[in-house]
């Protein structure tokens, strides 16, 4: 999620300035932020322009945010849970065969690689 709003921000201001995603540290201020201070250049040197303008911009195609909101020189990102939540499942589903393997053992009985799903799981959760 966190390479998603990146890479949105990158391409929105066409940079390869270090844009910094952060875990909110508020479930009140949404799921992740973007302090704008180091977005700052010739055409925005206000970082409250700049969180207006990314908030007013932001191409959301996958609709994985059911807010943007702005806090200062912050854009706050709030999920869309209901979609993500989607996404996360497809994922899953089209990354199975690669990913999660099952082990068969002693005849029909199977176990999990526990392993694999955690390593899955935080790909997915771009952690």
């Amino acid at each position: 999620m966190k390479d998603y709003i990146e890479s949105g921000i990158k391409e929105l201001f066409d940079t390869n300035k270090n844009v910094i995603v952060m875990e909110s540290p508020k479930m009140e201020l949404g799921d992740y932020c973007v302090q704008c201070s180091n977005l700052r250049d010739n055409n925005y040197k206000n970082p409250i322009q700049i969180a207006d303008y990314i908030k007013d911009n932001f191409d959301d195609k996958d609709n994985l945010f059911s807010d943007i909101k702005v806090v200062g020189p912050y854009v706050n990102f709030y999920l869309n849970y209901d979609r993500f939540t989607k996404n996360v499942i497809l994922e899953i589903e089209d990354k199975q065969k690669n990913m999660v393997h099952l082990i068969r053992v002693q005849g029909s009985h199977y176990l999990l690689n526990i392993l694999q799903l955690i390593q899955m799981l935080n790909h997915i959760l771009g952690e």
